[in-house]
């Protein structure tokens, strides 16, 4: 069973850096639990990015060791096909919860 987690009322499955990624669209979020995340169960943002192939982009991702130093675990991750649909999301997602690493779009 595949964890989740909620950014904009989408669902995203909470994955590690290596696991088994498939050859699909999407977005994904570098996430960092957040110091209350026992309790709560809360993440940090540190970087949201889209791509064209999971398998490819994510294993060996250019930014990642710069994401462990500030705390990221896990990637979340969330499939979707429609190019406007990622741009919007991704849009909206460094919009409201301001990634560090997304300085580009500050």
């Amino acid at each position: 069973m595949n964890q989740k987690y909620s950014w904009l009322d989408c669902e995203f499955d909470i994955c590690l850096q290596d696991g088994l990624w498939r050859a699909t669209s999407g977005l994904y979020i570098f996430a960092a639990p957040t110091k209350d995340h026992q309790s709560t169960g809360s993440w940090l943002a540190l970087y949201v990015g889209q791509t064209s192939d999971f398998s490819t982009r994510i294993p060996n991702h250019e930014r990642w060791q710069e994401a462990l130093q500030l705390g990221a675990t896990h990637v979340h991750a969330r499939e979707e096909t429609a190019s406007v649909v990622l741009d919007k999301m991704e849009e909206g997602l460094i919009q409201i919860y301001q990634p560090p690493m997304n300085v580009q779009h500050g």
